[in-house]
């Protein structure tokens, strides 16, 4: 008997072309993947770790089906092949159908021709899997692989999709948190600047706020608004030089995100008055802003 009638009948060849274009269409899927989660997690500014924690684990649906997919076809086994191309094939499917429309909604040149990239790979990455399936002698079962395979992509499509509802409502509802809490601080600032010129009348306002949190300050404020770093924001209150008698009359005070357009969208001022205002342009705001109400 001859070599080639002792090998299992459904082994593709390592040297087979289909297959190359497979595994490279999905370890370069898994390395688009894994940079698009690195860079949208780690390399914006982000204040909070625990949330770029929670996006990671979020989105493990979007790059672990192509590390799967990779390693099965890296097996000599042609049975764990066709599992993994069995998931290439409609894993890819599914992806490209949300890649190549969100490639044309996409506003900004470089999202557009990144949705258009992570396109192109998984239209190669399901016409190379079908090409290689079809070039495999049929085994009994291979149909049962493909649907349970269907169903895996379908689960893990189904929580992304559940990722790209819950992040942006969750996003919103932490700037919105943020914003309230930081006017809310900010009005605490000229409370405590209030009370603290009334207790040392011959003083005014305080020069810094540092002289209102706790001891050896005036402890009008907690220690994380004296330090001026709050609530996704930071706080800077700028007190006017003193007049002849050594007292301060005038101060405002400043509060900006600390990373604009993600831990807040509006910047805050206030001065001795009371009148908050606000500016949702990235810049210091001042006092021919607008008032919150």
């Amino acid at each position: 008997m001859t070599d080639t009638t002792m090998a299992a009948p459904t082994d593709v060849p390592e040297h087979q072309h289909w297959l190359r274009i497979a595994r490279a269409t999905s370890f370069g899927s898994l390395l688009f993947s894994v940079t698009a989660v690195v860079s949208g997690a780690f390399l914006e500014a982000r204040e909070n770790g625990t949330e770029n924690l929670w996006l990671v684990l979020w989105t493990v649906p979007l790059w672990l089906p192509f590390l799967w997919m990779f390693l099965q076809m890296k097996s000599k086994s042609a049975k764990r092949q066709k599992k993994g191309l069995a998931l290439a094939i409609a894993y890819g499917a599914w992806a490209l159908l949300i890649a190549a429309p969100s490639a044309l909604a996409s506003s900004g040149l470089v999202l557009q021709a990144s949705f258009a990239a992570f396109a192109l790979l998984q239209l190669s990455l399901v016409v190379s899997s079908i090409r290689t399936y079809r070039a495999m002698e049929k085994e009994r079962g291979d149909m049962g692989i493909l649907v349970s395979r269907v169903l895996i992509a379908s689960v893990c499509i189904g929580i992304l999709c559940l990722a790209a509802i819950y992040i942006p409502n969750s996003y919103r509802a932490r700037v919105a948190a943020n914003e309230s809490s930081s006017i809310s601080a900010t009005r605490t600032i000229c409370v405590a600047q209030s009370s603290y010129a009334e207790k040392h009348p011959q003083k005014g306002f305080a020069a810094a706020l540092s002289e209102l949190g706790p001891p050896p300050g005036a402890d009008l404020m907690d220690q994380d608004l004296a330090s001026g770093r709050k609530h996704g924001y930071s706080f800077q209150m700028i007190a006017a030089p003193p007049d002849a008698s050594g007292r301060i009359r005038q101060y405002v005070v400043l509060a900006r995100p600390l990373t604009f357009g993600q831990s807040g969208k509006r910047s805050f001022f206030a001065d001795p008055s009371g009148v908050i205002r606000s500016t949702a342009e990235d810049r210091a705001p001042t006092a021919q802003d607008p008032p919150l109400y």
